[in-house]
């Protein structure tokens, strides 16, 4: 199953909307600013799969981004 979500890198503080299955990034959109990180738009954001590689590549330096 499909789960979309926002994740902050802690490094940087850029803000993600990712696609994941199976606990890994598939695709994504973003950087986002933290204003424009809302549940409401979620469904509408264009998901790639064009920097999902270096979002897997450091994955566990994301957080969930609580608005």
């Amino acid at each position: 199953m499909t789960e979309r979500g926002y994740w902050r890198h802690t490094g940087s503080g850029q803000i993600w909307a990712v696609e994941i299955e199976d606990e890994r990034p598939v695709k994504c959109a973003g950087p986002l600013t933290a204003s424009d990180a809302d549940q409401m738009i979620l469904p509408y954001l264009d998901y790639t799969t064009t920097y999902v590689a270096p979002l897997q590549a450091n994955w566990r330096s994301y957080v969930r981004h609580a608005r």
